[in-house]
């Protein structure tokens, strides 16, 4: 799951520290910012290894076909900078399901290639593949990442987000309150 685990208004961008976790312990976390031209993944990592420059998630504005690139760097676990590049893509407006019904959404489909310093020899490659499916308004109702590399390959995907101001439809009343769900939405609301 992914959750915001702090959010602070810096100019005209507001970054996230974002926190992926797993059966209720976190696992890795990743600082995104949303400015005016887009949303960008500015680390990863708890260790906040950056990209120089940062990563596009989304280039606004959004137009259906319209490809995006980057290349640049980041630091791998080992703390060297490895080269890595990124082609993207909107998509276009889809109708996705997802655990609250089905949503209406953009999806963005990008593909990462990385250097994989190996200190034992020469570097190897790696890949990330992401489907993202962001509702206007809303944020990300649908996500799908995996990344290989020789070591082997991670895989997250959101089951499930939780509408601000209340329930997911459906959930019965006794289900957190108001506050508690926005908490939650909070997990998945990038595009403000």
């Amino acid at each position: 799951m992914y959750k915001v685990d702090a959010s602070k208004k810096t100019g005209d961008a507001t970054n996230f520290l974002l926190g992926i976790y797993q059966d209720g312990k976190k696992q890795d976390e990743q600082m995104w910012s949303v400015t005016p031209k887009g949303i960008f993944q500015n680390s990863l990592g708890p260790t906040r290894r950056p990209f120089n420059p940062p990563q596009p998630v989304v280039i606004f504005p959004l137009k259906e076909g319209e490809p995006f690139k980057w290349s640049g760097t980041s630091q791998a676990v080992n703390g060297k900078r490895a080269s890595s590049q990124l082609e993207g893509s909107v998509i276009g407006m889809q109708t996705v399901d997802t655990a609250m019904g089905n949503a209406d959404a953009v999806m963005i489909e990008s593909v990462s290639t990385f250097d994989v310093p190996n200190p034992r020899g020469p570097a190897g490659k790696g890949q990330t593949v992401t489907d993202s499916w962001f509702r206007p308004g809303v944020g990300i109702v649908r996500y799908r990442q995996v990344s290989q590399a020789a070591a082997g390959a991670l895989s997250y995907t959101l089951r499930s987000y939780t509408p601000r101001g209340g329930r997911p439809r459906g959930a019965p009343r006794s289900s957190p309150g108001r506050r508690g769900a926005r908490r939650r939405f909070a997990s998945y609301q990038l595009i403000l």
